[in-house]
């Protein structure tokens, strides 16, 4: 660009004027202030139009490349821009694919361990209803033994009445306890795991942990109801060994059956 300017400048520089010559006039004028112009013939003339022509052409070319080059820039930052956004669509897929992915595995881990919970929960009341009801089948052959001798004693014509009481308490608590135990099998069988789901997981597994701890709360009322069941059995045994007494054995039982 700095050479076809100088160019330029040049051929201006020509066509402004002709050249001119200091020169000393016949008349005497002193050469600093006498001037003499000197005409241009045709061949530098022409010269100069070809000069002029020269830098037009190559002023032309200039512009045109100037010209391509920002087209050929534009095409460039429009390319850069639609990778740009290209390579951000991509990045969001991959980015959203991505956390799918983390989820669904987070599910998959999150649904075993649940899995996991409601079978031990499982284990555990099977195990537990199973001592409770043999624990009530000992208690209902006790309250039957000394049933069956309070008959006798008041065949006997002897006083039963309070024993007959606290007899009938602890029916009454072991048959809490056998409708408790029935309640309690229920909600272990019902026991199971949520699907897995992002906007419900905390509460999906607050409903699980709730759901076990309803069981574990039975399993305590359950064991209330036998307690009161064997206190009140060994009350009755004292009330009749007052009257009459009942074998050590039976009383032996008693207690047996309260502490497993």
């Amino acid at each position: 660009m700095k050479k076809i300017s100088s160019i330029t400048v040049i051929s201006l520089f020509i066509l402004m004027g002709t050249p001119i010559v200091f020169a000393q006039e016949q008349t005497g004028v002193p050469t600093s202030t006498a001037v003499k112009v000197r005409q241009v013939n045709p061949k530098q003339k022409e010269q100069i139009e070809a000069i002029k022509e020269q830098a037009k052409e190559k002023l032309q070319k200039a512009k045109e490349a100037a010209s391509s080059t920002k087209n050929e820039f534009k095409t460039k930052i429009q390319n850069i821009k639609e990778n740009a956004s290209s390579t951000r669509g991509e990045i969001k897929q991959k980015t959203e694919s991505a956390r799918e992915e983390i989820q669904k595995r987070k599910n998959e881990v999150r649904n075993n361990i649940e899995t996991k919970r409601v079978e031990m929960a499982k284990q555990w009341g099977e195990k537990t209803m199973k001592r409770l009801d043999e624990t009530v089948l000992r208690l209902e052959k006790v309250a039957s033994r000394i049933e069956s001798r309070i008959v006798k004693m008041k065949t006997e014509n002897k006083d039963t009445a309070k024993a007959e009481d606290s007899l009938s308490r602890a029916k009454q608590k072991i048959t809490q306890a056998k409708e408790e135990v029935v309640a309690a099998k229920l909600a272990i069988t019902g026991l199971k795991s949520q699907e897995p789901s992002v906007s419900t997981e905390n509460t999906d597994k607050n409903i699980l942990g709730q759901s076990i701890q309803k069981i574990k709360d039975q399993v305590r009322t359950i064991t209330e109801s036998l307690k009161s069941a064997h206190q009140a059995l060994t009350q009755t045994i004292t009330e009749l060994k007052e009257k009459e007494g009942i074998k050590k054995n039976t009383a032996t039982s008693t207690k047996e059956a309260s502490t497993n």
